[in-house]
């Protein structure tokens, strides 16, 4: 019978395959520093596409309104800029029967800043009693859907021999319920200068 000669407490040699205890704790104390920083970088990247997606959205919100008031303007005889710049009176005809009168309203706890937009004779909206926040809204107020409208400035000046122009400025931001649920917000101001035609 042959002995079997091998050891119980054989030391392993440096030939044998296999990764000893502090050889695994460093790959995976590096794979955790390498998964954390990639995940820190997604979230990072993620939120900067959310925040100038929230921008563009905001932005094209904001020359849509521009847009339309300046149509108006283009087709007015004449634009008065009134209460601190935050209303624009247009007048289609020089008699004052056909007014369009936009109204802005800062916003407050939950509800956005607003436009309105009212429509009539141009004396009727000086008329005692006349409430501008009764008028048809021209942009949404509803905290929960919309966007919220910060600030308004409707100013017009007049060039030397030139028609009467209006610098319009709108700035706003995202709207509120949408605020108290996210770290972060969006806010973007638009302008345009119009001119009235000269007719």
């Amino acid at each position: 019978m042959k002995e079997n000669k091998q050891s119980v407490n054989k030391i392993p040699s440096c030939n044998e395959v296999g990764f000893t205890l502090i050889e695994m704790v460093v790959v995976v104390a590096v794979l955790a520093i390498v998964i954390t920083t990639g995940i820190s970088v997604f979230v990072s990247v993620s939120q900067s596409a959310e925040r100038a997606n929230l921008l563009e959205q905001l932005r094209y919100e904001g020359l849509r309104i521009l847009d339309q008031i300046e149509r108006e303007v283009k087709q007015a005889k004449n634009v008065e800029s009134l209460d601190g710049n935050t209303t624009l009176r247009i007048s289609s005809d020089l008699t004052g029967s056909d007014c369009i009168q936009y109204n802005f309203f800062a916003g407050d706890v939950g509800t956005n800043g607003y436009l309105t937009q009212c429509q009539g004779f141009c004396s009727s909206f000086d008329a005692p009693g006349f409430n501008r926040q009764n008028c048809p809204k021209f942009t949404d107020d509803s905290a929960d859907s919309g966007f919220n409208i910060i600030g308004a400035s409707f100013q017009t000046f007049s060039p030397p021999n030139r028609p009467k122009n209006l610098n319009l400025e709108l700035t706003l931001s995202q709207n509120q319920l949408k605020v108290s649920r996210r770290n972060e917000s969006g806010e973007i101001t638009v302008e345009s200068t119009v001119s009235l035609r000269s007719y």
